[in-house]
Order: structure tokens, then C-alpha cells, then sequence
């Protein structure tokens, strides 16, 4: 997450025993042209495949929510997805 930049985990740290991140992505947005984490997340599953949940669900509008209870291949598979839409469709 952190080479693909433009995304930034609260406190700037890993989480602590979670199964989930929760980035501040607003700069994906805006490289994107989305103007919500909703159409955001809309377009990674349509466009990469990857499902990912909006942050405006936990009322954090510039976040979304990626799970990583999975195999680390599905992870770096999901990741490899994301990163190739962002060079794709994002300016920057």
C-alpha cells in the first residue's frame, strides 16, 4: 500500500491486530476524477476487480476499508490489480 503512494493509514502506522486498513485516500479521488470514496471503490471493483468498501459506510468519506483476511498471494494478487487501475486512471 504504501509504495502504490497516495494513500495514508491513520497514524501513519500498520494496524494493531486487525484484519482491515482503513487509508485516507482522497488523493486517489482526485487523481481519478471520483468525487466520493463510493464511486471510488465502484470503479476498483468494476474496472480492477478488487472489492473494497467506501469509507463513507463508517463516515470517513476520503477513506475506504480493504480487508486482508486472505491468503498473502490474494493480497498481492488484489494489490498488483489496484496499483495497475491507479497508474491507468489516475494523473499522477
Amino acid at each position: 500500500l504504501r509504495a502504490m503512494g497516495g494513500a495514508i493509514l491513520p497514524g501513519g502506522r500498520e494496524p494493531d491486530g486487525a484484519f482491515y486498513l482503513f487509508p485516507e485516500v482522497s488523493e486517489w479521488m482526485r487523481g481519478s476524477g471520483c468525487e466520493t470514496s463510493d464511486e471510488l471503490c465502484m470503479r476498483i471493483l468494476r474496472e480492477a476487480g478488487v472489492a473494497t468498501v467506501p469509507g463513507s459506510a463508517f463516515g470517513q468519506g476520503d477513506c475506504l476499508r480493504l480487508s486482508y483476511a486472505t491468503s498473502m498471494g490474494e493480497l498481492e494478487r488484489a494489490f498488483d490489480k489496484i496499483e495497475a487501475w491507479l497508474r491507468e486512471n489516475t494523473a499522477g
